[in-house]
């Protein structure tokens, strides 16, 4: 696998284990339409005086990138990464889809993990205390009500603070903000 696969990989996996460790049902799609992930929201119900857990309707779309810390730069807090402008667009499109009056699409939200430049630093296995670490850190973006479609011709700069980490609240968060 090249360099860029393994980083995809690690990407989906870092993400899927924090949205499972929070109680959030995670769904590759097989066909990929700029969207790498879906999460939703699993709900208890009580059947005939019995537990169960369902698939609740809400969700919420992930794009996914991955990089090491050479690949963005870091200033005063906050991390500048350079997306692709289709993946941008992307982004855009579906936010003004949501925001529309006809209730549109599910959220798409970008999540950037940026691995350490050390590629054996990626993944770590301790198999004498059962302890498997993923190293990097995992940020979000959401496009804010001023921005617009970008004409750049092969990149857009994003702008990400750097404390808008993917953490084991962040898939609360973002359904409460964006889902309802």
């Amino acid at each position: 696998m090249t360099e860029e696969q393994i980083k995809a990989h690690l990407s989906e996996h870092f993400v899927g284990a924090i949205a499972g460790g929070a109680g959030f049902k995670v769904i590759k799609p097989f066909e990929d339409h700029g969207v790498d992930l879906l999460v939703k929201r699993v709900k208890q119900v009580i059947f005939e005086g019995r537990i169960r857990w369902i698939d609740s309707s809400e969700m919420i779309a992930l794009q996914l990138k991955s990089t090491t810390w050479k690949g963005v730069e870091r200033r005063n807090g906050l991390i500048y990464y350079d997306l692709s402008v289709k993946n941008y667009n992307d982004l855009i499109f579906r936010k003004r889809e949501m925001e529309g009056t006809n209730g549109g699409n599910i959220p798409l939200i970008l999540v950037l993990l940026i691995l350490p430049e050390k590629r054996e630093e990626w993944l770590k296995i301790d198999a004498e205390k059962s302890f498997l670490q993923m190293g990097g850190t995992a940020l979000w973006f959401y496009p804010s009500q001023v921005e617009l479609y970008s004409s750049n011709r092969s990149t857009k700069r994003i702008i990400i603070p750097q404390d808008q980490t993917v953490d084991l609240n962040f898939f609360e968060e973002m359904f409460n903000l964006l889902v309802g």
